[in-house]
């Protein structure tokens, strides 16, 4: 279950990050729609954080170091995030 856990987060940052060079790309281009990108945002930073949350407690300590090796790309897709959503605010 774990593992099954552990792909679908890895699919759902795999999925954002393309998400982001497209909306980097639509952006540079063109007018988008910034409402659905927002809603977009919302849905998935709710569910990464809450497979997450599942992860940390069903993690053993071998699991830990795979854990910090992956906070600074978490860290740094959080930063995008934060991005997106300046842009949404403005």
């Amino acid at each position: 279950m774990d593992r099954k856990k552990k792909a679908i987060c890895s699919g759902h940052i795999g999925a954002n990050t393309r998400l982001w060079t497209n909306f980097g790309d639509k952006r540079a281009s063109s007018n988008i729609e910034i409402q659905e990108a927002k809603a977009n945002l919302d849905v998935t930073e709710k569910l990464l954080k809450d497979i997450k949350d599942e992860l940390v407690k069903a993690s053993s300590i071998e699991d830990v170091v795979d854990e910090i090796q992956q906070t600074e790309y978490i860290f740094d897709l959080n930063s995008k995030f934060s991005q997106i959503k300046k842009l949404t605010q403005s």
